[in-house]
C-alpha cells in the first residue's frame, strides 16, 4: 500500500486540477488538454525506468465522471466508482476499503491539465507510435516540467514524460484507447 501511495501522490503532485488558461498555453496543447479531459474513456500505461515492470507498471481505464479500473503490477488491483473503493490482492478476495482505508487511492482521478501551465513552442519528436509535438510544460511552485506529447494525426495527448521515482528516473505514462468503450463495475464478492 505505501508503493501506491507514493505513485498516487506523485501523479497528484504532477496534476493540478482545472483547464489551462488559454493564454498560457499554444492553442493547439490547450486544444489536446480539452480533447483529454473531456473524453468519455481512456487507458492509462505508467511505467518508471530502472523499477520493475512486475511490480511497477500502472495501468489504468478511466470511464468518465468516477470511475476505475487500475492494475498495480503483480501487487494488487483497484476499482474506485465515486467513492467507493475495492481492492485486490493476489490470491485474495476483492474487499472494499472504508473511506479511511482508501486514503489517496480514492483521490485517483482522470488526468487533467496544470491549472497554471505555460508552455513555449513545440519540438517535433515521436510518442513511440508517431510523429508528435512535443511541449514542456511547466506549472507554478517547485514541480518540475513535463513533457507533453500531441501526435500530429489525431491533436491528442498521447504521452506524458517527466522525472520518476527514484531519483534519476524517467516516468512515462502513455494515453490510448480515448472514447473506447469500457465497463467498470463493482466487483463481485
Amino acid at each position: 500500500m505505501v508503493w501506491c501511495s507514493a505513485i498516487i501522490l506523485v501523479l497528484l503532485a504532477f496534476f493540478g486540477a482545472s483547464p489551462a488558461k488559454a493564454d498560457s498555453v499554444p492553442p493547439e496543447l490547450a486544444a489536446a488538454a480539452a480533447k483529454l479531459e473531456s473524453a468519455s474513456s481512456y487507458h492509462v500505461a505508467m511505467g518508471t525506468s530502472g523499477v520493475d515492470p512486475a511490480k511497477g507498471l500502472i495501468l489504468a481505464d478511466f470511464e468518465q465522471p468516477d470511475r476505475l479500473y487500475a492494475h498495480f503490477g503483480t501487487m494488487y488491483d483497484i476499482i474506485r466508482i465515486g467513492p467507493n473503493v475495492w481492492m485486490k490482492e493476489p490470491n485474495q478476495p476483492w474487499k472494499q476499503l472504508s473511506d479511511h482505508g482508501a486514503g489517496p487511492i480514492a483521490a485517483i482521478a482522470p488526468i487533467p491539465f496544470p491549472a497554471t501551465a505555460r508552455s513555449g513552442p513545440p519540438t517535433l519528436g515521436s510518442d513511440a507510435v508517431g510523429p508528435a509535438h512535443v511541449y514542456v510544460v511547466a506549472s507554478e511552485g517547485a514541480d518540475p516540467p513535463l513533457q507533453w506529447y500531441v501526435r500530429i494525426a489525431d491533436g491528442r495527448i498521447h504521452r506524458i514524460v517527466g522525472p520518476g521515482k527514484p531519483k534519476n528516473s524517467i516516468m512515462i505514462i502513455d494515453i490510448e484507447n480515448y472514447g473506447e468503450k469500457v465497463t467498470i463495475e463493482p466487483p463481485i464478492p
